[in-house]
């Protein structure tokens, strides 16, 4: 049967029968209002782009300027650690709206996140009741690790976006479905899961199909595995696996190195390993603020998922009847939402080099429970009656004053340029919180709700208005880039030297060109004679060697903020120290004339060797030899 023909008395929520009224209406427009803040306001000037932004936005601006789509290239040199289709998307967004900004750049993975909570919305409102699918769209859209990862520009939201899609496609399969039906519905997986190839390797398409394969043989659905040979889907996965990169490695062979390392050397840990509990935290801190509400569902759906298992396996004769009877005890929706999960973090564990980013394609499946204890809580709201008592309302409003001053506290003391703001956020966060525990407790839940949204919404502009522009140490970057600009000619490019994908190259807003090597710098250098070179505070030294350095500008810090390592750089012209005569064999300059050596306390060795003798003159061994004897005794003599 399929996932979702088998409900659980259980399992469904008794709001799904009930109308929407205008009081529902309005709780939509107001959750709407909430999610289009939280992913788009403010979405470029909340801060500059951070390190791994540039990674996709300067390769996405060279496609634009130069034409070459194939070949990603970070300030003229090739960049291949991921695929292209972030890239790809981001030069596409900003094709359309004309330019490519911080806003445009991602815009994105804002969208990603609106389609994931849609989905999301979607999944849980089949599954669970239109209130839970509502509720489960809420806490999507709001939780940590989206309003984290929406606002980047950066590939994983839209990474997350086409594994749960995919996922829900094979959750929602029935057995019994048309032939036509499903082939279609697997062609759809497959267009998905090239899609995630061409944005992160393997990773996506392990965690669709790592957690489908186990499903099905629990469920013992063994004829539903031959849906995963479907020609045309593995023919546009091959197609996603071997056309992009077949192009790259006619034109730069290294490329094959490369992604050995990014794909088998991050499995086996070449660079680096975490211990086994890595994720256990980050887990807990990428769902908040809905981490005890998925907890608090947790021991139901686990039991819904599981129920029986013991009695049947003490009952069954053999592992093979346990089987038997396992798939067809318990609810095999919750079931298909735990082995998602724990398949994936299984998965991830296993590998030895971990990111708390890698987790984001398993953690939809918590939104859905969160989801679940939101709309009974919302159930409960709809009764009008008191949630709290006297005592309990006084202590809630006593945890929400100590939150509001522990919070100032912690930013002023750290960023005392951030009181007033600081003090805002605390207020809103003081003052909404009592009102919303008193309207509670006198049994008006509806007011109490809009208040909430109201503090969440006031509380995310100061945020993303106000405080996180006050403590972007980027701003500092692009001051830097804006004076560079104005001390270089418009007729000279800057080279970057040895500062590996800086954002100085995005903010540079021109001819940059990156040199990583001592024979490109040099090479460079006598061609133009003269270069300004933006390099590391602890790399000037480094240059004189190449020819005399003259240090123009310093990174500044931006209100007294400390400047990152990878900030720390100066810009310079570095000038030849000498004139450069062409020579007629291989090309390479050389000296006109060279300096004394003995003034330079070196050994006397003549720049220009005397020409050999040719072959045919004559060699008059004899006359020389009478010659050096007769010197010999007339030395003799003399002493």
């Amino acid at each position: 049967m399929s996932v979702t023909t088998r409900p659980s008395p259980q399992s469904v929520l008794s709001l799904t029968g009930e109308r929407w009224t205008r009081h529902n209406l309005g709780l939509i427009a107001a959750l709407t209002l909430l999610v289009g803040v939280v992913l788009f306001y403010n979405l470029g000037g909340c801060r500059t782009l951070g390190s791994h932004e540039i990674y996709a936005v300067v390769p996405a601006h060279e496609m634009m300027t130069g034409g070459d789509w194939i070949l990603p290239r970070f300030g003229g040199l090739p960049r291949l650690e991921k695929p292209p289709l972030d890239y790809w998307v981001i030069a596409a967004f900003s094709r359309c709206a004309g330019c490519l900004t911080a806003t445009t750049a991602r815009l994105p993975a804002a969208l990603s996140a609106l389609l994931l909570a849609m989905i999301a919305g979607l999944w849980a409102g089949k599954w669970y009741g239109r209130n839970a699918g509502l509720a489960a769209a809420v806490v999507q859209s709001t939780s940590f690790y989206v309003i984290v990862f929406g606002r980047k520009a950066e590939v994983d939201m839209l990474l997350c976006l086409l594994t749960t899609a995919a996922l829900f496609l094979v959750a929602h399969q029935n057995p019994r479905e048309s032939s036509r039906r499903s082939f279609l519905r697997w062609i759809g997986v497959y267009a998905l899961l090239s899609l995630a190839w061409l944005a992160k390797f393997h990773y996506g398409v392990v965690m669709v199909l790592g957690p489908t394969v186990v499903y099905y043989l629990l469920q013992r659905r063994t004829r539903m595995l031959r849906h995963l040979v479907c020609p045309l889907g593995l023919g546009l996965l091959a197609a996603s696996v071997f056309v992009w990169p077949r192009l790259v490695l006619n034109r730069f062979p290294q490329a094959a190195t490369i992604w050995r390392q990014e794909t088998v050397g991050r499995v086996v840990g070449v660079q680096g390993t975490e211990p086994i509990w890595f994720y256990l935290p980050h887990l807990i801190e990428l769902t908040l603020p809905w981490t005890l509400f998925a907890m608090a569902a947790v021991p139901a759906s686990w039991r819904r998922a599981w129920a029986g298992t013991r009695a049947l396996w003490r009952q069954s004769e053999s592992r093979r009847e346990f089987f038997k009877r396992f798939a067809a005890a318990g609810d095999e929706r919750e079931r298909f939402l735990w082995v998602w999960f724990l398949t994936d973090v299984a998965i991830l564990t296993v590998s030895a080099s971990k990111h708390k980013h890698y987790l984001l394609a398993a953690l939809p499946m918590m939104s859905l429970l969160a989801g679940q204890t939101l709309a009974r809580w919302a159930a409960m709201f709809h009764r009008g009656k008191p949630m709290f008592g006297r005592y309990r309302a006084a202590g809630l409003a006593l945890g929400f004053l100590a939150a509001a001053l522990t919070g100032f506290v912690l930013v002023t003391s750290r960023w005392p340029s951030l009181t007033n703001a600081a003090a805002t956020a605390a207020g809103l966060v003081a003052i909404g919180g009592c009102l919303a525990v008193w309207l509670l407790s006198t049994g008006r839940s509806l007011a109490a709700v809009y208040l909430v949204i109201a503090v969440f919404i006031g509380c995310d502009i100061v945020v993303m208005g106000w405080i996180l522009p006050g403590r972007d140490r980027g701003r500092s970057i692009v001051q830097f880039a804006g004076t560079v600009r104005r001390e270089v000619p418009s007729n000279h490019d800057v080279c970057v030297y040895r500062m590996g994908k800086n954002p100085i190259v995005y903010y540079l807003d021109g001819p940059v060109r990156r040199l990583e090597a001592e024979a490109a710098l040099d090479r460079r250098l006598r061609q133009c004679r003269c270069l300004y070179v933006i390099t590391a505070t602890d790399r000037v030294a480094e240059l004189s060697k190449f020819g005399r350095v003259r240090t123009l500008q310093f990174v500044k810090p931006v209100d007294g903020q400390g400047l990152p390592k990878h900030f720390r750089m100066v810009l310079t012209e570095l000038t030849a120290s000498r004139p450069l005569k062409k020579d007629r064999k291989d090309g390479w300059g050389r000296p006109k004339e060279a300096p004394n050596p003995r003034s330079l306390g070196g050994r006397s060795t003549p720049l220009f060797r005397r020409p050999a003798r040719p072959r045919h003159a004559a060699r008059r061994v004899g006359t020389v030899a009478v010659e050096r004897s007769s010197k010999r005794e007339k030395i003799r003599a003399a002493f």
